[in-house]
Parts: structure tokens; sequence; C-alpha cells
């Protein structure tokens, strides 16, 4: 079946049904099911239990597609009720955090309990404050994600190096936002040189049809997205499998998590916790990973983050290698700078 471009971009509103929550909904539904009423308290790091109500916080991370304040409507409308089946006191009335170092500040002075945050803000808050338990989100089946490098079969790319002064577009969302960094590494590795050196054009989208549909119709050489991305589109239209292919592909990495204050002994810690497993078994559990778009939780060790952790800490040294600076230096960032980006 021959789909024409017009036709493609029709199934935009299907695609973001399908796959724009994913960058939000693991947080959003880590969040609601522990979400209720109850008084907020004050905790400190020497008295890390004498608080009355569980606080949780998000990263503003989460939000790329998102907007903020119907998010906080959202998990405040399910706070209670499922607060109520839990058993569980918690503040409904949420944070959003901006930046790790603004985390790292929060659970140090105790005003937070819990936090669900990317694996890149993980990466630098692990360093200053010990976290865990951990708790990550069930996606098709799975907590990682797979990122994959598209080009045109038809292209005559056949390595990495020829993509130079070639155009790239990235999906933009915070479950892919271990991609640019993974990329990276392969370029720096490869003696390639660094995103903003490489390409001769980066761009972003938060949908997947405008990710995938420029290279699909030469508009764009190279792309940047979840496999699980590019499963979807190709079952939509079998012609994307057809005319695309994977250059390159990325270990399964951890992109959001949801942990603990180290230090938070609170017993209602332990209740969550016992409570994960069980989230199904209530109508508005059910209905809290339905209208988040995941499929359950699950317990996890720290151990999980580790080969996000690593591949982070293997591009911390290579890019401050290629600015010759020291691999401590904070003027390195722990993400590649991407033109246009804010």
């Amino acid at each position: 079946m021959t789909v024409k471009p017009g036709e493609l971009l029709t199934l935009h509103h299907r695609f973001f049904r399908a796959v724009a929550a994913v960058s939000w909904r693991a947080g959003l539904a880590l969040l609601g099911i522990v979400a209720s009423g109850g008084a907020p308290g004050r905790a400190s790091v020497d008295n890390p239990t004498a608080i009355t109500s569980m606080r949780v916080a998000f990263s503003s991370n989460l939000f790329a597609d998102v907007n903020e304040d119907d998010a906080r409507a959202s998990v405040k409308a399910w706070a209670q009720t499922l607060g109520q089946e839990h058993g569980i006191p918690v503040n409904p009335e949420t944070k959003i955090i901006v930046g790790p170092n603004a985390i790292v500040q929060a659970l140090r002075d105790g005003v937070i309990d819990v936090i669900t945050m990317t694996a890149n803000e993980y990466w630098v808050v692990r360093k200053e404050m010990p976290l865990g338990p951990l708790i990550l989100g069930v996606v098709n089946g799975r907590t990682t994600e797979e990122y994959v490098l598209l080009v045109r079969r038809d292209s005559g790319i056949a390595q990495l190096e020829e993509l130079r002064k070639r155009s790239l577009v990235i999906f933009q969302s915070p479950r892919a936002g271990l991609a640019p960094v993974w990329l990276e590494t392969l370029l720096l590795q490869a003696g390639l040189g660094r995103m903003t050196e490489f390409w001769s054009r980066v761009t972003e989208a938060n949908k997947l049809t405008k990710v995938v549909l420029p290279v699909f119709f030469h508009q764009a050489d190279a792309c940047l997205l979840t496999r699980a991305g590019f499963q979807t589109m190709n079952e939509l239209n079998p012609q994307v499998g057809q005319q695309l292919k994977v250059l390159a592909a990325s270990a399964a990495l951890v992109p959001i998590v949801f942990c603990f204050r180290g230090n938070y002994a609170s017993p209602d810690r332990d209740k969550l916790m016992d409570s994960i497993d069980r989230i199904s078994e209530t109508p508005a559990g059910r209905q809290t990973l339905m209208l988040f778009q995941s499929e359950r939780l699950v317990k996890s060790p720290v151990a999980a983050l580790d080969s996000a952790c690593e591949l982070l800490d293997v591009h911390r040294q290579l890019r401050a290698a290629a600015l010759g600076a020291q691999p401590g230096d904070s003027a390195v960032p722990p993400t590649p700078a991407i033109p246009g980006r804010n």
C-alpha cells in the first residue's frame, strides 16, 4: 500500500496517544499511587522520620510534552482516593523541581522524600545524596529503552562517519533523554568529534512523525529515537520499516526512576513498597495505570541504573578530553549541546 505524505501526517493523533505520554507517565503514575491527603510535615537530615506526610516531587524535565498545570490537577484529583485505598499519608501538593542541583538541595534540606527524575539527573544526584529504594515503570513490557539511529536504506550510508556534515532529527522526550548522550559517546569513541562538530544541522521534535518522516521523505539524513517508537511507526506504516534501517543501536537503559531519599526511614515507605505489586487490584490504581499508560510498577535494586550511569561516566570523560578539560570539571555539561536547545 502506498501512503502519501499528507495521509501519513494524519496519523499524528494516534501516535501522540500511543507514545507521547511515555515521557511522563512513569513519574505521574507513580506519583498518583502515593499521593493522598495529609498535613505536610518537616524533616531534616538529623531527624529524617519527623514528618506527618510523605512529600513527593518530580523533575520538570518530565514535562516535555505535557502542560504542568494539567499534570498537577490530574495528580491531585486522584490523590485523595488513592491515598484512602492504600492508607499512606502523602501531601497531595506536589513539587516540580528544575535541575539536578535543586533536587539535591531539596533532598538535603528534607523538604521532599521521594523524587521522580530522569536517569541523567539521577547520575548527578546520586553522587551528592544517598538514594533508594527504587521503583520503575513498565512500558511495553520493559523498564528500559533502547535507542536507534536510522537512515534510509537507499542512502548508501553504511558507517557512522558517512553522516559527517549531514542532518539529524532527535526525538525529544524524557524517555529518550539518554539518546544524545549515547550518540555523542559513539562519535567521540570513533574520533569523530562532538555533536555540534559532526552534524551540519541538528533539530529536535517531540512527535515521532516529525522525527521519522523527514528521513522517510528525504528531508533529513538521519533520526535518533527509541526502538519502541520506531516499532510503533513501522506497525502503523510498514513502509517505514521497508525504507529505513538501523545504523546503530544502544544497549537497554533505564531512562526514568522514582526513588526515595536514602535516609527516609518512615514506616510509610515500606508500606508503599509493599503496595506496588497490588496497585492493579484497586479501581483507582487500575484507572491511574490506564490513564498514564503505564502497564505496571516494579521494585528495583539501585544496580538497575548502573548501565545508564556507566554511559554517562564514559561520556563525561570523553567530552572532557575533547574540550581539553579535566574529567571532573564542572564546566563540562553532562549532556551534549544541541543547537537551538534552550
